[in-house]
């Protein structure tokens, strides 16, 4: 008789536990809306969404149950931290080399589309030599 007691009230300390572990998570780690990551990546910058799909993935996989270590406010917050600088990243990109890297990635850029401020920016991230010119 002493040990249902003793079950329930676990059971309901182990689900006010993953509430607040849920809710730290939560506040430390907003969440990624897919819709932004889908544009970033039909922009060709598919590596970096990659990263933050997977660091968010991970995040949502230790917000599901209670951590068993000490390491998993680290990681959470080391995630986040992750995502946040790559959003950062791929939204100072300008909207000129947005719209080229989109064509690029469809394969309907043209050399013109190929400005200054595209090329310097390009070179600025080390990125002119992933660049292929063809006929069609």
């Amino acid at each position: 008789s002493f040990l249902t007691p003793l079950e329930v009230y676990t059971d309901k300390v182990t689900q006010v536990a993953l509430q607040e572990w849920q809710a730290f998570v939560d506040e430390k780690a907003a969440t990624v809306p897919d819709e932004v990551l889908d544009q970033f990546e039909r922009s060709g910058l598919g590596m970096t969404v990659r990263q933050v799909r997977e660091a968010r993935d991970e995040i949502l996989r230790l917000r599901a149950r209670l951590p068993t270590g000490d390491a998993a406010p680290t990681t959470v917050l080391e995630l986040a931290k992750k995502i946040s600088a790559a959003l950062s990243d791929l939204k100072s990109i300008p909207d000129a080399v947005r719209a080229f890297i989109a064509r690029a990635a469809r394969r309907e850029a043209v050399v013109e589309d190929l400005t200054d401020e595209v090329r310097e920016w390009l070179k600025s991230k080390d990125m002119l030599k992933q660049i292929r010119l063809g006929f069609s």
